[in-house]
């Protein structure tokens, strides 16, 4: 997904993204009262119910090991509030798996 001249120009940039956003899901996974604090901070959703939900559409969906998963972007672009995501289709996100 992400082109040669991309990672050769930031590498450091990327390799710390990387680093950070996989911290960010062990956390939540470790910790779920903690995720669920987390986005009803940033969300003002206070009901645990669909907050309950959405952490657990995120597990679905939360890539663990920077693999490209078809069915986690099949669920993302069904789920997806902006109208022109489901007509794309995995193949305009990756080649793999």
């Amino acid at each position: 997904m992400i082109g040669g001249a991309l990672v050769q120009k930031y590498p450091n940039t990327l390799k710390v993204f990387s680093i950070g956003y996989l911290d960010g899901i062990k956390r939540a996974i470790d910790d779920p009262r903690a995720a669920k604090q987390v986005e009803s901070h940033h969300t003002k959703v206070t009901d645990p119910k669909p907050l309950e939900d959405s952490y657990q559409d995120g597990k679905k969906v939360w890539n663990k090991d920077m693999t490209v998963d078809a069915e986690a972007i099949k669920l993302v672009l069904e789920q997806s509030a902006v109208a022109k995501l489901p007509r794309w289709t995995r193949g305009d996100f990756s080649t793999t798996r």
